[in-house]
């Protein structure tokens, strides 16, 4: 995986855990899925936002989940939401996809995520402000990084002890 991807995901995924005020993020992977394919397209990158299930290789007993995919590879920066051991920044490798059965990407995955994720009209415009909201902290968190160097190392040892995880098996 590029470091440039990489870095963009651990400084949204950083921005996400201080936003929500949650270290797993549960619940939000919409929220962060959408605004982090949208900062890897303000990046020049062309990411794909997929909405599917998690855990199984059926749709029976799915858990629905939204992730990004980029270069034909997941990066999943909610799977923590999923229990222990799972990797702040996941990325699967071959045998790690299994778990991920994908069912609508781009705009398909926006609409079906409306229908079916959300039922009022007000919560959907609640949702969308506030993915608004913390997209536009995550990409100046993301400048701040850029601006001043010396923050990274601060960053790093922020992680909780996290690690990028990318499955090669």
């Amino acid at each position: 995986m590029d470091k440039q991807v990489l870095r963009i995901a651990w400084s949204v995924r950083t921005s996400a855990v201080k936003f929500y005020d949650d270290l797993y993020l549960g619940g939000k992977c919409y929220e962060v899925s959408k605004a982090f394919t949208n900062i890897l397209h303000q990046e020049g990158l062309r990411a794909c936002l997929v909405v599917g299930s998690w855990g199984t290789t059926s749709y029976e007993g799915e858990i629905s989940h939204c992730w990004v995919e980029l270069d034909s590879k997941i990066i999943d920066l909610t799977a923590t939401q999923f229990g222990s051991g799972i990797p702040a920044v996941y990325i699967p490798g071959p045998a790690g996809k299994k778990v991920y059965i994908r069912m609508a990407t781009g705009y398909a995955a926006v609409a079906h995520v409306k229908a079916n994720w959300m039922t009022i009209n007000t919560a959907q415009r609640d949702i969308e402000r506030r993915i608004d909201r913390f997209q536009t902290r995550a990409y100046r968190d993301l400048m701040s990084l850029r601006l001043h160097p010396q923050r990274r190392k601060h960053a790093k040892a922020s992680r909780l002890g996290t690690v990028l995880h990318e499955d090669r098996s």
